[in-house]
């Protein structure tokens, strides 16, 4: 998510013709590979990158492909095949086992619809993109290795002629088509679906390959309490693309100044949490105000609001204590609201210092936001991404 805003916002900076700038984006993922659908990578005319697809194995053949597209004004669909036994001898080395699907377009050729999700994102707004993708496939071999050779012909869409695109909204509104109303009404309606579920792919239809993208802001992690321990939370959560708000009911604290990594510092005190800011179910929110009368008032206001994490900070007999107060003034929070709360914070990696706690409190946070459980990666049976 923070490749996506980087990426954006340099599209935002382009000149009106697209500043020769061209944007790969994975579309379809069969087996392993190192990013899932919806990464980018944009590449712009003077070799410069943003954005990531691969562990650096296939940018630099993208970026001969990007300068192609961007020459011939022409979108291009490319297969990279990582399954075959001769990988290595291609220069691959790209340690998966699967396929990848990269749609790579000249910019100038959809400026406007980029420009739109930009605004999206920066407003915090939903929708999802539909995009009809080219019906032709180019088999690439990627990496720095001789070219594999091709088993269709180049997927060449014609010259100038912009991808079909459409955006569809959570109320059913829809800008752009498809080429077709009854294909319009179909992706209309697997894109809503998309839009409760969440995930991108791509579908086939009798029309062609659709390629359904989500457009949403990133989650949030909103810290109550912003001392000294906050700090490393703040930009930590930055740096992995969390949206952060911070909130504090003291002046001296609760600046912008402090806290250059977030986004937003709220002064509230902490019996108006849950609306200064308001919480929704893409907030994580962590509680690290170090006083037990506050995270009292933090706690029976939280258990109401409707987020799928929070964290509490300091050890399990203090939770215990705040727990049976809450009971004995009548607001203890019911079993729901329990399952969300998370004390002591964080996996168990051994942190002590702030930095470290920080870095447990997130990489947890990371695990209830994916539904996984946080232990080792060897012990795991079976892929470690879900496979199409």
């Amino acid at each position: 998510m923070k490749d996506l805003h980087a990426i954006y916002q340099a599209i935002s900076g382009l000149g009106p013709d697209g500043g020769g700038a061209a944007l790969a984006t994975v579309v379809r993922v069969r087996g392993s590979a190192y990013r899932r659908e919806g990464a980018k990578l944009l590449v712009e005319a003077g070799g410069r990158m943003t954005g990531i697809v691969t562990g650096g194995c296939l940018e630099s053949d993208l970026a001969l492909l990007a300068a192609e597209a961007v020459e011939s004004r022409s979108p291009r669909l490319a297969r990279y095949d990582m399954t075959a036994d001769d990988d290595i001898a291609w220069g691959l080395g790209l340690g998966c086992n699967g396929t990848v699907d990269v749609l790579v377009e000249p910019v100038c050729l959809g400026l406007d619809l980029h420009r739109r999700v930009g605004e999206l994102l920066r407003s915090r707004g939903r929708a999802a993109v539909a995009t009809l993708l080219p019906p032709e496939v180019e088999y690439r071999s990627g990496g720095d290795g001789p070219a594999a050779p091709a088993a269709s012909p180049a997927g060449h869409w014609p010259a100038g002629r912009p991808l079909r695109r459409a955006l569809v909204f959570p109320d059913g509104r829809a800008e752009g088509s498809l080429g077709d109303p009854g294909l319009d009404r179909r992706v209309a309606a697997d894109a809503r679906t998309l839009l409760e579920g969440g995930g991108s792919g791509t579908i086939s239809y009798a029309e062609g390959d659709v390629y359904l993208e989500l457009v949403q802001p990133p989650p949030r992690v909103v810290v109550f309490g912003a001392g000294h321990g906050a700090v490393p939370v703040v930009s930590l959560a930055r740096a992995v693309g969390f949206e952060v708000t911070v909130v504090d009911g003291r002046p001296k604290f609760a600046t912008a100044e402090r806290f250059p990594d977030a986004d937003e510092v709220v002064l509230a005190r902490p019996e108006e949490a849950g609306e200064r800011p308001p919480l929704g179910p893409r907030d994580y929110v962590l509680v690290m105000t170090h006083n037990f009368l506050h995270d009292l008032e933090l706690l029976a206001r939280l258990a109401r609001a409707p987020v799928p994490y929070v964290g509490l900070l300091g050890p399990r007999v203090r939770t215990e204590k705040l727990l049976a107060e809450l009971e004995r003034r009548g607001e203890g929070p019911d079993q729901a609201a329990l399952d969300r709360l998370y004390a002591p914070i964080g996996l168990d990696i051994g942190g002590e210092t702030a930095e470290e706690i920080a870095l447990a409190a997130l990489a947890e946070i990371q695990a209830v936001r994916h539904g996984r459980s946080g232990g080792f990666l060897r012990e795991k049976k079976g892929p470690i991404h879900a496979r199409s």
